[in-house]
């Protein structure tokens, strides 16, 4: 059964139906063009290749992790969870592609046993334990569960309790003789997207030790442990040491007991803070690999690199831009004005000069909710708002016309009075937003508006106190369907338009509780059609990530949704001592195609 992929905020991710983006590759060799040349459509696999032992890879990081813990609000960073993620443990794992695959190295089933109470049972793998030998249990996923629910530690800081706070019960068990552990998790309330809880567990022996678990106080105590840097793990590797500020080191874990064991001698995670300095690194032999939202200069100074053994792919990602319109405002309160400004809006234009240059394959979105590759997707802009995105002028001073407005000395008026200009908000040197904000001022003066842009270098602050008429930005997604709410919904915390309407209200409430998958798509597309007539949020493209690689490293895949290093296990040395057998975690048939989330931990604006 396929499972949807929600275009939101994110742990998101997104089943990719673009067409074959740009990737380059210069250097050449057997290790050269060909690893990355199929990254666009077979992301899950490209750059494979058997790895000879020994060696060590540097990964540059934009900052140093601000918690360890990766599910508490201040934790949930990017660059926490690739530290993190050779460490932790979790049910399923984010691929490149955006399918969540079972983690097989920890879980040898998941299985939905009932819908009436829905119950999911996992059995942990035999020989799973944590670094001190101690086996992983559920009791770690009773601790996870305690710490996200909302309920069980309300002083706990969790990033997200989406899913969490629907489960009304864990219990443990034995699989049998020779079988691993059993956790039966019972639902009060369906959960559609149970298969992104448990993403990441922490040892509750641990970091509980000497606290009461089945209190407030013992819980909270215990989350906040969880902030310290590890002196344990549960993964491929383990922290050897931490320089503050200035880099992680990371060595392998001797109790691993995944399929796949690391080659690499040394991981390391260095923080340089921005993308001249990263290039320059690994100009210096001093980083081997980083990621970054490419631009038209970064792709040209990579291709400038050829000959050097820099290696890039730039493929797309589960992050999505969108122009969202405030109709708190008074001028854009009327939705005929909105109307009118999307039919204005030639977004294939935009891309056109904005993003094809470093992007080719990039094409336009036409749903909010679903991804082209999700069951029951349709373009429901094209048949619910054509116009919109079009650039049809023409189409667009009718609508004006009908709603009351005139052009007069080339300014757009409404009962004599002429419409203020409108603060376009953009992330100060996006180069490529910065772009895109020039070409839609151009183009609304067709229809008589003024246009200011407003760059910030405080996005989520100037998106919170709604300091904007329009804004330019992304979001990033994680795998949790069932929270689409938080986007749409009148009350919804990540809503950034201030549109609400109760039809749509009551479509997101069902698609939040639906197991059927067909069902919930119907409900998502119904609502969809809902918010599009209402021209408050135009879905532009979506946006590519870049994986810079210098030397011949091989199982080094970008993936936006789990994390780089969501396979650290596999990275090595391109060679043929060690032979890489596939990762269990990445096993086709573990796959299920995953979800976005407005409120998993990675999910957020940018």
């Amino acid at each position: 059964m396929r499972r949807l992929a929600l275009i939101a905020p994110l742990a998101a991710a997104c089943v990719v139906a673009v067409a074959a983006a740009g990737c380059g590759a210069p250097g050449g060799g057997a290790s050269g063009p060909s690893r990355f040349a199929h990254c666009a459509a077979q992301p899950n696999d490209c750059n494979s290749g058997d790895r000879r032992s020994g060696g060590t890879f540097t990964v540059a990081l934009r900052q140093a992790p601000p918690s360890f813990n990766v599910v508490s609000a201040p934790g949930a960073v990017s660059e926490g969870r690739t530290v993190m993620n050779s460490l932790l443990p979790g049910a399923y794992i984010a691929q490149p592609d955006g399918s969540l695959a079972l983690n097989t190295d920890l879980l040898t089933s998941a299985t939905m046993t009932g819908t009436h109470p829905q119950t999911v049972v996992y059995r942990i793998a035999p020989g799973a334990v944590w670094d001190d030998n101690t086996p992983i249990s559920a009791d770690d996923f009773v601790y996870a569960w305690k710490t996200q629910n909302g309920k069980d530690c309300t002083a706990c800081q969790a990033a997200s309790t989406s899913g969490y706070e629907r489960i009304a019960s864990i219990k443990g068990g034995t699989g049998g003789e020779g079988a691993g552990a059993t956790v039966t998790v019972t639902f009060a309330q369906p959960y559609p997207d149970w298969q992104s809880l448990f993403g990441v567990l922490y040892p509750a022996h641990i970091e509980g030790a000497g606290l009461d678990l089945s209190t407030q106080e013992g819980l909270h105590a215990a989350f906040e442990r969880q902030a310290q840097q590890p002196k344990w793990s549960g993964g491929p590797y383990r922290i050897a040491s931490y320089d503050q500020g200035t880099s992680i080191e990371l060595v392998p874990n001797p109790r691993w007991y995944g399929a796949v064991k690391p080659t690499l001698s040394r991981v390391t995670y260095r923080f340089l803070p921005d993308q001249s300095r990263m290039l320059a690194a690994v100009q210096a032999g001093e980083v081997d690999a980083f990621t970054a939202a490419p631009s038209q200069d970064l792709i040209d100074v990579l291709k400038g690199l050829a000959g050097s053994g820099v290696r890039y792919e730039v493929a797309p990602s589960p992050v999505w831009e969108r122009l969202d319109l405030d109709v708190r405002s008074t001028t854009l309160a009327d939705p005929g004005l909105r109307q009118a400004i999307f039919a204005a809006i030639n977004v294939n234009e935009i891309l056109k000069q904005a993003v094809k240059g470093y992007f080719p394959g990039v094409k336009r979105l036409y749903s909010h909710n679903l991804m082209p590759s999700a069951t029951g997707y349709q373009e429901v802009m094209t048949q619910a708002a054509p116009e919109q995105g079009s650039g049809k002028v023409k189409v667009a001073k009718e609508i004006l016309d009908a709603s009351g407005y005139t052009i007069q000395g080339g300014r757009l008026v409404r009962e004599g009075v002429p419409v203020p200009a409108l603060r376009l908000l953009y992330t100060q040197g996006n180069d490529t937003r910065q772009q895109a904000g020039e070409l839609i001022r151009k183009q609304l003066t067709s229809i008589g508006l003024s246009v200011e842009l407003v760059p910030t270098d405080d996005l989520g602050t100037a998106l919170a106190r709604y300091e904007y008429d329009m804004a330019l930005f992304s979001w990033s997604s994680g795998p949790d369907l069932a929270s689409a709410r938080q986007l749409w919904a009148t009350d919804g915390g990540n809503n950034h338009t201030g549109w609400g309407d109760p039809d749509s209200d009551e479509l997101l409430a069902q698609a939040a509780y639906e197991l059927d998958p067909n069902k919930m798509a119907d409900e998502l597309n119904d609502q969809d059609t809902i918010l599009t007539q209402a021209a408050v949020v135009l879905p532009l493209y979506q946006r590519p990530d870049v994986l810079v690689v210098a030397g011949e490293y091989v199982n080094v895949r970008d993936n936006v949704a789990g994390g780089l290093s969501y396979n650290a296990q596999q990275w090595g040395l391109a060679g043929t001592t060690v032979p890489l057998s596939p990762s269990p975690a990445a096993s086709p048939a573990a796959s299920s195609p995953a979800t976005s989330s407005p409120t998993a931990a990675s999910s957020s604006a940018s």
